[in-house]
């Protein structure tokens, strides 16, 4: 019996050591489960329309490659004036896409 005590008492440093190691790991994982989730937010903000910042992009405008517009916005901007908000150069196409 009092084997068995001494070898439970001596137990005692590897399961604090094993615990310490325990909560460090998980401080870890939810460091870098904030990181992802953030980095994640920044690249959503960069596919949404820079106009409206609501709807997802869809367009690409010609000549100049531009890409940070929904259609609806985009659509509603050349009946105004058919150039670029983002460089100001002349619209000459424009390309529908899928992410």
């Amino acid at each position: 019996m009092n084997n068995d005590i001494n070898s439970n008492i001596n137990d005692q440093p590897n399961i604090i050591n094993n615990d310490t190691e325990l909560v460090n790991q998980i401080h870890q994982i939810l460091e870098q489960n904030d990181k992802i989730t953030s980095d994640l937010n920044k690249y959503k903000e960069k596919l949404i329309c820079s106009i409206c910042t609501e709807r997802e992009i869809n367009i690409v405008l010609l000549p100049c490659g531009h890409a940070n517009f929904c259609s609806h916005c985009i659509y509603r901007w050349i009946r105004e004036k058919n150039i670029c908000p983002c460089c100001r150069k002349q619209i000459t196409a424009k390309k529908k896409f899928i992410i």
